[in-house]
């Protein structure tokens, strides 16, 4: 059953609720000695058929079938749009698991749409930007560019992070990513040049306490520390160097310090060296539409 056939039967059932509550009211009143407790019965009655009529009007819930249905009742060119709606309108909490399978799912044997989906959730919601494009380019990595490049456009407050989080996810496209943040945001630049230079540069001591304490910011470690989020140094231990990854950053368990001082000093080195690789611009959709 869809989600629109089932959200039309819980609004038939309220109705029906509504129907025997209007008919069992004079049949109650005949009855003084259970009047009361059918009053009583009654109101718990139409409780729950508006309980269920606010359930059933607060929106469909986005499994990964509904998303299908979704994904072909659609034409491509609609489902950016789509995408961007339905996370806009989901709650906080839990937005970036569904951004992710979102993205699993819309693009599934849709390659070319990638950077225009990416571009318009991106666009949206800038707060699940950086997952979003991490997972697009796992997806697609020959199409790294086009993606962060169109993800940095839509969201050039998160360009940082993005271009650090995509590049732990595909190592090997650093040089794609870091052009595409150049093309997309030049200004972002300079700022993304101070932060890896800063990671590179640090010890492995010292990027190893910055994983953990994102785990922390995560809630994926055992000691879920909050984070204080206007201090730089975050919550690593007193007395050591403090470093801590920019907002949106998720280190995942299989990554040590060493390997990502090592990514982040290419990503220096290809910052520094300029934009001596060219690369096509992002796909046009159109093209691709049947």
């Amino acid at each position: 059953m869809n989600q629109s056939l089932k959200i039309q039967s819980m609004k038939t059932l309220v109705v029906s609720i509504r129907s025997l509550i209007a008919f069992s009211f004079p049949l109650a009143a005949n009855f003084e000695g259970t009047r009361r407790k059918c009053g009583s019965v009654l109101m718990g009655v139409f409780l729950i058929g508006f309980t269920l009529q606010v359930c059933g009007e607060v929106g469909p819930s986005w499994t990964v079938r509904a998303l299908r249905e979704q994904a072909e009742s659609l034409s491509v060119v609609e489902l950016p749009a789509k995408a961007a709606e339905i996370i806009s309108d989901s709650p906080e909490k839990g937005r970036k698991r569904l951004a992710v399978r979102i993205v699993r799912v819309f693009l599934k044997e849709r390659h070319s749409l990638a950077p225009s989906l990416v571009g318009s959730i991106c666009s949206a919601a800038p707060d699940v930007s950086v997952v979003v494009t991490a997972e697009a380019v796992q997806l697609f990595p020959e199409s790294a560019y086009s993606i962060v490049k169109a993800a940095v456009a839509s969201a050039p407050e998160m360009a940082v992070s993005i271009c650090l989080q995509a590049s732990i996810a595909v190592p090997d496209r650093s040089r794609q990513i870091v052009n595409a943040v150049r093309r997309a945001h030049p200004s972002a630049v300079t700022e993304l040049i101070g932060v890896v230079t800063v990671l590179s540069a640090a010890r492995v001591e010292m990027v190893d306490a910055a994983i953990q304490s994102t785990r922390n910011r995560i809630g994926t470690s055992l000691s879920n520390v909050p984070a204080n989020l206007n201090d730089f140094r975050d919550n690593n231990p007193p007395g050591q160097q403090q470093l801590r990854f920019p907002e949106g950053m998720e280190v995942t368990e299989n990554l040590s310090g060493s390997e990502l001082i090592n990514l982040f000093d290419r990503i220096r080195r290809e910052l520094l060296r300029g934009d001596d690789n060219q690369f096509d611009d992002d796909v046009v959709i159109e093209r691709y539409v049947q």
